[in-house]
């Protein structure tokens, strides 16, 4: 015991000094398509972190907003989250900033994905870039869909960030199934047949069964099946958000015969 107490403590240090930026580039929050997804925004709550000054403006898109046309990435941090719900209001706070070349503050926005197209929220204006808290609110957010959150400093400028949920989201969880699938099961050998099940709040996957054998992952719950042999089978589907929600998760598998 008088040796289990010390590593103990070194182990809740190291993971309290844990540094969630981009130091030198190599590091999953350095890049839109590596960041590290959270389950649930709510795990944003009350959540701080200290930017890095390295700057690397390809990691972030040219102009960071529609609105803002002359805004550019430098120094990015980038988070994601799953949603599982549709309205959402971040609140971020800036403390111990650094200026560079003149300019101090953070300029934050949230993306549907990393080909920044769909512009969610964005809180960027390079003509008036300060330390004010800043409110990102997002409505007809997608349940189960992970979006992209951004935070850039003004010139490449650093502080540390503080970031607060509005409300809560919700935690990670797929609607059950109310319906049967849906499709012809009396067939003949060599026939082919559609099948479809209805769509489940937060599902982003459907897995597809036969007999317990896994045969397709789809992104809609229907498949096209080929009955090349004689015999009655069970056919199911169930569903899954990844990384969130595996398939070993609720909901059970909907299955017909």
């Amino acid at each position: 015991m008088p040796r289990t107490l010390p590593l103990l403590l070194l182990f809740l240090l190291t993971g309290m000094n844990k540094v969630y930026s981009c130091i030198d580039g190599t590091q999953p929050e350095c890049a839109c398509d590596t960041a590290p997804i959270l389950c649930t925004p709510d795990d944003l709550d009350n959540f701080a972190f200290a930017m890095s000054s390295f700057q690397h403006p390809q990691d972030g898109p040219t102009p960071l907003c529609s609105n803002a046309p002359s805004s550019v990435p430098n120094n990015p941090t980038w988070f994601a989250f799953t949603a599982w719900c549709t309205d959402l209001t971040l609140r971020a706070s800036f403390s111990g900033c650094n200026s560079r070349f003149g300019s101090i503050g953070v300029q934050i926005a949230i993306y549907g994905d990393c080909n920044f197209g769909n512009q969610v929220a964005c809180a960027v204006d390079p003509s008036d870039c300060n330390t004010n808290d800043k409110l990102l609110a997002m409505n007809n957010l997608v349940i189960g869909q992970t979006y992209y959150f951004l935070v850039d400093g003004c010139l490449g400028s650093d502080c540390t960030v503080s970031i607060d949920v509005v409300g809560t989201c919700g935690r990670a969880e797929i609607a059950p199934w109310t319906q049967s699938i849906m499709g012809n099961t009396n067939v003949c050998v060599g026939d082919s047949e559609t099948y479809t099940a209805e769509f489940l709040q937060g599902a982003t996957d459907y897995h597809w069964y036969i007999d317990g054998t896994e045969i397709a992952v789809t992104q809609d719950p229907t498949r096209g099946i080929t009955w090349d042999t004689p015999g009655t089978f069970q056919l199911c589907i169930d569903a899954s958000s990844n990384p969130c929600v595996p398939v070993t998760d609720p909901p059970a598998q909907n299955c017909i015969t």
